[in-house]
């Protein structure tokens, strides 16, 4: 693997000014398609071998919110039959971060550099898209991730190990994400994030709630539609005031996006959603997201500590206090359910969906789960 990542990433690719070459959606990749073409640019790149091939590769399937992952194995020519495992990494355009791909990938760089357990980029196809889209290849991080199908709440590794290693897991994951939101953004060459944010007090709360109402707008013609705008029109009424320093925002710590080795965290995934905001912000979206798997799977683990400790614990860790956490939970919330309604509409306008056009996409728990923290606040 050490001759394959002997160089550090590249951390400032061009991120504007040319046009996506074909637009592809996550069922548009074929595999061998993919293969022959992704053989041809590791050919390329890797100049001093010979023989180069992509005996490997198949796709790892996510919950279809994510860019399009690929696992690869690349083998050449030599003593002892040489090879390396690879990620390849391209854009979902029914995905709500479809066209972040080289700021994730950006992002991603500078966090290894920051010390942050993050997969190691390696190569970039932004200036020749062999694939016929952006892309890039990243180092195999070997580690377990946490079930959402059946949740883990309910079945798998993390519910087998035990009460002990479930709570000294969640401590990891909010030792993590501490690490994170203590990165200063500024010097560490993150500002590029800040840039099409809005120009007001709290710039990544404001975007959210545009997209938000955005997604609303284009596809909430049902009646979940009806009930997140109302929840829309209670967080434009009620935002904040920012506290606090800005950090840099994951705004996807699931934890399925975590890498495990028994209790230790191995690598930190998808960043194509990174920004900079409220760190009370992730913290919201771990405990929501870890609740809806509760839900799901109608249990929860026994060690992992409840909203309350979480919170109090985090505060400890970061030394400071979470004081806009109630409100960035509903905000997260929302924005997730208006993912399902995104991800749902552009599939109806493919034609992907027949017969369920109208179909409520969000929950009633999720819904009823929003609109009861509203009414508590």
């Amino acid at each position: 693997m050490a001759v394959l990542f002997h160089k550090r990433a590249d951390t400032r690719p061009e991120l504007h000014g040319r046009p996506l070459t074909a637009p592809h959606r996550a069922d548009d990749y074929d595999l061998d398609t993919v293969r022959v073409a992704f053989e041809d640019f590791m050919s390329h790149r890797l100049f001093f071998a010979d023989g180069v091939r992509v005996p490997e590769l198949s796709r790892v399937q996510g919950a279809g919110m994510s860019h399009v992952t690929f696992r690869a194995r690349v083998s050449w020519s030599g003593a002892g039959n040489p090879s390396a495992s690879v990620v390849l990494r391209l854009p979902d355009r029914d995905a709500p971060a479809h066209d972040r791909i080289v700021r994730e990938y950006r992002a991603q760089a500078l966090l290894r550099r920051a010390g942050l357990p993050v997969p190691e980029p390696a190569w970039t196809g932004f200036d020749d898209p062999v694939l016929g889209d952006d892309f890039y290849v990243m180092q195999l991080v070997r580690g377990r991730s946490t079930t959402d199908d059946p949740p883990y709440h309910r079945a798998g590794w993390l519910r087998e190990a035990g009460p002990d290693v479930q709570a000294a897991l969640w401590d990891q994951v909010l030792s993590h994400l501490r690490d994170l939101h203590r990165i200063d953004w500024r010097e560490g060459g993150f500002g590029f994030l800040a840039e099409g944010l809005p120009d007001s007090e709290s710039p990544l709360t404001d975007a959210l709630i545009d997209r938000i109402g955005s997604v609303i707008d284009t596809h909430g013609a049902g009646r979940d539609g009806a009930r997140l705008a109302a929840a829309l029109d209670w967080l434009e009424r009620n935002a904040p005031e920012p506290v606090g320093e800005e950090s840099l925002v994951w705004l996807d710590p699931h934890l399925s996006n975590f890498l495990f080795d028994g209790p230790d965290c191995t690598a930190m995934l998808d960043w194509e959603s990174i920004s900079i905001g409220d760190p009370a912000l992730d913290l919201a979206a771990l405990v929501w997201t870890d609740e809806q798997e509760q839900r799901l799977a109608g249990d929860r683990l026994p060690g992992i500590p409840s909203e309350r400790e979480t919170v109090t614990r985090y505060q400890d860790l970061l030394g400071q206090p979470m004081v806009n956490y109630p409100y960035y939970k509903i905000l997260y919330g929302v924005l997730s359910a208006s993912w399902l309604l995104l991800v749902h509409g552009r599939l109806v306008v493919r034609g992907a969906l027949q017969g369920v056009e109208d179909e409520q996409v969000v929950p009633d728990e999720t819904l009823e789960a929003i609109e009861d923290m509203i009414d508590t606040l």
